[in-house]
């Protein structure tokens, strides 16, 4: 089982390029934090799947799925500074920079729709 809370959806300068963020549960693992990099091209959301060390972080180990938790952590990691490194580094990594006026953490204006 998985369950996944999206935080942002943050603009990039490229043109329709964004960065998503989310919190996401795997069965006896734990939550992590997810950083990726989108496109999205007429309303069509296209993405690399891969599992890299570079946008994914552990943030708790759980051996089993609770809602109640999943949204205490989305809550926290908005704040995070592990959030602020994981961005930081997935954009290097991608060679993106964030639109001016954005910040890492801009929750209340860059909540994902």
């Amino acid at each position: 089982m998985s369950a996944r809370e999206k935080l942002l959806r943050l603009a990039t300068t490229t043109p329709n390029q964004f960065v998503d963020v989310d919190v996401t549960y795997i069965k006896g693992r734990g939550y992590f934090l997810s950083v990726k990099p989108i496109t999205v091209d007429d309303g069509i959301v296209t993405f690399l799947l891969k599992f890299d060390l570079v946008g994914h972080r552990l943030i708790e180990t759980a051996a089993r799925f609770s809602a109640k938790r999943l949204a205490q952590i989305a809550d926290l990691t908005l704040t995070s500074v592990l959030l602020q490194q994981t961005l930081t580094d997935v954009l290097a990594n991608e060679g993106l920079t964030l639109t001016p006026g954005q910040t890492e953490c801009q929750a209340a204006t860059a909540a994902i729709s």
